[in-house]
């Protein structure tokens, strides 16, 4: 269209006899030479990218020449090769580094939760049990009641929760090792019907997990997503709540890493009391269950 518009240019530039445009003559002419300077730019420009791009295409078909000599003339396309035996090899899509970055950070998330547990005030973990404690009675004896919901996040609020930073960390915080823990306890091997021979190829059975406590706390976390309110507008309120939920994720993840840092090194296993007073561990080192995490992130 550039022409076209150089064709109009030059016709209205050069009627000169119309009174009405010769104030506009010169702002024309000046816009006429604008116009062709850019034309003549990307003319040049399109004619340098095309140089590039043969000279590109005669470097690559230098470099394929003595190559094609050396191995000989390219097979058949069309040609079926004929079925061999040998395994294919599949590669994960994840390189080294990654898996090590990704090592790293569990190790990173497990010592800045250890520091923080050691900036813990005495009883803390007592004081949120008891106020986990509190909520799963909450749950059981009054199911639905808002009234008693309300009452149960009053409680919170007056130990901090929700308002001050560091008491509704360490309060999600403890409450999620607290719900795993419960859930891991509950842990029971299936029964081995008599006379059923083990089979030696398959992997050994899984224990069973009771979740309860988990699905409780999760309810938990819901329901103060949904009703926090530490005042303001409505859209105060909306982006307290998306903090909040933000916030509870963050905890979540990182005390999942810890958890599963301290199970590489032996440090939370499940153990039950034996001969002597001593407890044992009834699971090997590294055998993280992860299926307590699973249901509380699906929750």
């Amino acid at each position: 269209d550039l022409p076209r518009v150089l064709e109009s240019l030059t016709k209205i530039a050069g009627n000169s006899g119309a009174p009405s445009l010769q104030n506009y003559r010169k702002p024309i002419l000046r816009l006429m030479e604008e116009l062709q300077q850019q034309a003549q730019q990307l003319a040049q420009q399109a004619q340098q990218a095309t140089q590039q791009a043969q000279l590109a295409q005669q470097q690559q078909q230098q470099n394929t020449q003595p190559t094609q000599q050396a191995i000989g003339p390219a097979p058949e396309t069309n040609k079926i090769p004929p079925p061999t035996s040998a395994p294919i090899a599949f590669s994960s899509s994840i390189g080294a580094a990654t898996l090590s970055n990704l090592s790293d950070a569990t190790r990173r998330a497990a010592e800045q939760t250890e520091a923080t547990i050691r900036n813990d005030p005495l009883g803390m973990r007592q004081q949120v049990t008891f106020l986990l404690e509190g909520w799963m009675r909450v749950n059981s004896e009054a199911p639905g009641s808002e009234k008693a919901l309300a009452q149960y996040m009053q409680l919170l609020q007056q130990h901090g929760v929700g308002k001050l930073e560091d008491q509704t960390e360490r309060f999600f915080r403890h409450s999620t090792e607290l719900a795993v823990e419960a859930v891991l306890k509950t842990a029971t091997r299936p029964e081995v019907t008599e006379g059923e021979v083990p089979n030696p190829e398959a992997s050994p059975p899984q224990n069973t997990l009771n979740y309860n406590v988990i699905d409780v706390y999760a309810k938990l976390v819901a329901l103060l997503v949904r009703y926090m309110n530490s005042g303001g507008t409505q859209e105060q309120v909306a982006a307290q709540r998306i903090s909040l939920l933000n916030k509870v994720l963050g905890i979540t993840m990182r005390t999942l890493m810890a958890h599963y840092e301290r199970n590489k090194s032996g440090a939370n296993l499940p153990t039950t009391p034996a001969e002597g007073g001593v407890n044992v561990t009834t699971e090997p080192r590294g055998n993280w269950d992860q299926r307590p995490w699973y249901r509380l992130l699906l929750n």
